[in-house]
């Protein structure tokens, strides 16, 4: 199944019965942003985690008009830095900021990160796939610097739709 627009922004659920059992949903999961996939791999995916994880991120994006308007890698790396901050190895009280980060466990475990952040009107998503970035052990972040960012914009209306789908297949895998 197809949720949204894979020229935009969908997501991609199948289930597959071979790789399922009576205790868990199996199958294929997949988020498209301007064509791109996120994961860039195909992986198994835990449905009924997948889904319920990112329905629920996509059901609570934050409104920060400032952040919305930023040029898109200003943007993304503000909010990549909140959810992943740098540790210095002194300060004790730095602390990770989930606000943003819209990613289900199965998506980030095959490092691809996602954000969003709306102005109130339209929601803004962005994302990248981690893998093909060099990591800085020193810094102990990624390398930034050549990232491929894609970018999308929907309205709450057609997010509100997505959800929609997301809770209908939740209940169809159940």
């Amino acid at each position: 199944m197809v949720i949204g627009n894979p020229y935009k922004f969908s997501i991609f659920v199948e289930k597959m019965n071979e790789w399922s059992n009576d205790a868990y949903s199996n199958g294929l999961f997949l988020v498209c942003i301007n064509g791109t996939l996120f994961p860039d791999e195909v992986f198994t995916s835990t449905l009924t985690i997948d889904v319920s994880e990112l329905k629920e991120n996509l059901s609570c994006i934050t409104i920060n008009k400032e952040l919305f308007e930023l040029p898109k890698k200003d943007a993304f790396l503000e909010m990549y830095y909140k959810r992943f901050p740098i540790w210095d190895g002194i300060d004790e009280t730095i602390q990770e900021d989930y606000q943003y980060e819209i990613n289900s466990t199965g998506i980030l475990d095959y490092r691809s990160v996602m954000f969003a952040v709306s102005n109130g009107e339209q929601i803004r998503i962005m994302a990248t796939n981690l893998n093909k970035l060099s990591y800085d052990k020193e810094k102990s972040t990624y390398d930034f610097s050549s990232v491929d960012i894609s970018e999308t914009f929907i309205t709450q209306e057609e997010m509100k739709e997505m959800i929609l789908e997301l809770e209908q297949v939740l209940v169809n895998l159940i």
